[in-house]
């Protein structure tokens, strides 16, 4: 546990980014690692943490994904509130990470997706 919260997201974000990794890819990293550090300080386990990450319905976008999407959308909406035309690239991302991450904080695993098993576990027996 200790690893996962010493862990320097910024760090190894530019480490990839210096290695020639696309900047949406880095986004991506510091999206999943910010999460398996908030979820994991608050007892998620790791399957509880992929409930989070990963789609039930191919079709379907997964909670994070969700999440991601409604972290853009409120920060659109800051932006349009405050007429906030002179945000740089890196205030925005930085706004960005400030609300999804307030996001994940309120997570709880309640809000997770039933798991297969809830769902099949009549057919665990045949």
């Amino acid at each position: 546990m200790s690893y996962i919260q010493n862990f320097d997201v910024d760090a190894k974000a530019q480490v990839l980014l210096d290695l020639g990794i696309s900047a949406d890819s880095v986004q991506i990293f510091k999206t999943c690692t910010h999460l398996l550090k908030i979820l994991a300080a608050k007892n998620f386990t790791l399957f509880e943490i992929a409930s989070v990450i990963c789609r039930k319905d191919l079709s379907k976008p997964s909670l994070l994904e969700t999440l991601y999407l409604q972290a853009e959308k409120e920060v659109a909406a800051i932006e349009m509130k405050e007429n906030s035309e002179s945000l740089t690239p890196s205030e925005k991302e930085a706004l960005f990470s400030q609300v999804l991450r307030s996001m994940l904080e309120k997570l709880e695993i309640s809000d997770l997706p039933p798991s297969p098993s809830s769902t099949h576990s009549s057919s665990h027996g045949k």
